[in-house]
């Protein structure tokens, strides 16, 4: 396990009973990026109905207990034992498993899964890594099963006014790059779009600015070098949406966080899809 990894293990295990609070919030003005990104995922279970879901990175276990009303089998992997025994506290579903372990670690039966779902969880493993878990995923599901991911949007490094931004000033061909890909976002439709080619190619990092979550390096992606990057693992891309949309910078964010978060949810439910991604 490398640095990396160890951090974002020891920083969940310490945050698992807040992050159980998280999931659990049903104030809508206080609707986070934890239930935005479950409920994306939920929303495609409830309408296709996948016999067999993996949620990888399944922390205090809120989306795997609410797939299992609509799945034969949901198995449930973080390689945090206090997310694993949140879990198991509240788990009396027999059609679900959970597991404290890595994902990397575990011999997966091929063709078993017609759903994975992996919600911030590559941000904290390693370019190398980042293959491999997709390497695996292709040999796991079942022809025709599906992925879902998220990612911290590199795009918002434009919109940031931070230290992030900084970063892309002194890479004056990132920048570009960044801007073409933000207005495409803006001006074409989704076929057009995830036709595009990426010009960023994805580059370990070795330093960065420390973020709320205390692990050095969390990797951020643009939707076009995913799309890039799955096109290569034969993946094809379905849908790609905005979570955690930011209507002010994250300076102010936390000076008025009710409020911001009200008027996130509703442009989120207002305005298409992926003129949002940028912010």
């Amino acid at each position: 396990m490398n640095n990396q990894q160890k951090q974002t293990k020891n920083y969940f295990e310490k945050f698992s009973k807040e992050w159980q609070a998280r999931s659990k919030n049903k104030k809508f003005e206080m609707y986070n990026t934890v239930q935005q990104r479950n409920n994306y995922v939920f929303n495609y279970i409830k309408k296709y109905k996948p016999k067999h879901f993996l949620d990888v990175g399944c922390g205090s276990g809120e989306l795997i207990l609410m797939s299992s009303k609509f799945t034969n089998t949901s198995l449930g992997i973080d390689f945090s034992k206090a997310m694993i025994n949140l879990c198991e506290k509240k788990n009396n579903k027999k059609n679900v498993k959970f597991i404290a372990s890595s994902f990397f670690d575990l011999n997966l039966k091929e063709n078993s899964f017609d759903l994975i779902s992996a919600n911030g969880f590559i941000e904290y493993i390693s370019i190398e890594q980042l293959h491999l878990f997709l390497k695996i995923c292709k040999k796991i599901l079942k022809k025709n099963g599906k992925i879902i991911f998220s990612s911290r949007n590199r795009l918002f490094n434009l919109f940031s006014l931070n230290d992030f931004s900084k970063k892309e000033i002194n890479n004056s061909k990132s920048l570009k790059f960044l801007f073409k890909e933000s207005i495409d976002l803006a001006n074409k439709s989704f076929k057009n779009f995830i036709n595009l080619k990426n010009n960023l190619p994805l580059i370990k990092i070795s330093d960065q600015k420390k973020t709320t979550i205390n692990v050095n390096i969390r990797y951020q992606f643009t939707p076009l070098q995913l799309i890039n990057l799955i096109n290569k693992f034969y993946f094809k891309t379905l849908d790609i949406y905005p979570i955690n949309y930011h209507p002010v910078i994250p300076k102010n964010y936390k000076l008025n966080e009710k409020n911001i978060r009200i008027i996130s949810n509703k442009l989120l439910k207002t305005f298409p899809k992926m003129n949002m991604i940028p912010y």
